[in-house]
């Protein structure tokens, strides 16, 4: 072997070298290519529309709302159909999951976006003689952690009086535990009031469905809560009510 053989190889070493660098840039061109065809083809076939109103969401809004609900990992509400969150034991939300908040009595918070509708229902109700309370509104994961922990077990498959930490609604600043004076339990007995007898008929006004029906309990994994009500936009909230579902059943059949 030659004096010259070290740096012959070195020489092929680097040609070898400067090929195998060259084709890496001309398969990364290509993947780039290939991802710019992607997203042109994707925008052709779903063109961003307008953002609709809490009360007319479309029923392709209602669908993505099912599907964005457990995925909410930027920690905000503030995609399209927010009024039409899909949350429960399948449908988490994570710890640091955020709203815009403001007060609607008292210490209790709601969705700033739903405080117009709530204050209105409740001014309804007490110009006919009705006082609704609220008992709950907004409720952190952290919160939410402590009211689980003080619960005894339930067995698996049998509906839930407080949701798991992330399954609750309350987190969502849409819902409110209601009373009123003449009742101030949270039990089946405020059916039996003036003022659940009020919200059946005119809740869905204010934009505000019962959100956990008697017999629908294998649907939504809690127990029958007269109390309960969540707040999905007049339009929404009308529908549920005229067709006797649940939210869950609503959004399935969108």
């Amino acid at each position: 072997m030659s004096d010259r053989d070290p740096f012959e190889r070195i020489r092929q070493r680097r040609e070898e070298e400067e090929q195998r660098l060259r084709r890496n840039r001309r398969r990364s061109m290509m993947m780039v290519l290939g991802l710019g065809v992607l997203l042109f083809v994707i925008r052709l076939a779903f063109p961003s529309g307008s953002a609709e109103e809490n009360g007319g969401a479309s029923s392709s809004l209602a669908s993505s709302a099912v599907s964005s609900a457990p995925a909410a990992g930027t920690g905000t509400i503030s995609q399209d159909g927010w009024n039409l969150i899909l949350v429960n034991n399948e449908n988490l939300l994570p710890q640091d999951f955020q709203v815009p908040l403001t007060t609607l009595v008292g210490s209790y918070r709601v969705d700033a976006r739903t405080v117009d509708s709530a204050k209105a229902m409740i001014a309804a109700a007490a110009a006919e003689g009705i006082e609704l309370q609220v008992c709950s509104a907004y409720r952190s994961v952290a919160q939410q952690e402590r009211l689980y922990a003080a619960e005894d077990p339930v067995p698996e498959g049998q509906p839930v009086a407080v949701q798991a930490p992330g399954a609750s609604e309350h987190h969502t600043g849409l819902a409110l535990d209601l009373v009123s004076s003449e009742y101030t339990s949270l039990d089946e007995g405020f059916e039996n009031t003036e003022a659940f007898a009020w919200l059946q008929e005119h809740a869905w006004e204010y934009g505000y469905i019962l959100r956990y029906p008697r017999d629908k309990e294998s649907i939504t994994g809690v127990i029958y809560e007269p109390w309960h009500y969540r707040f999905v936009g007049q339009a929404h909230a009308k529908a549920i009510r005229d067709l006797g579902v649940c939210l869950e059943e609503y959004l399935q059949g969108q």
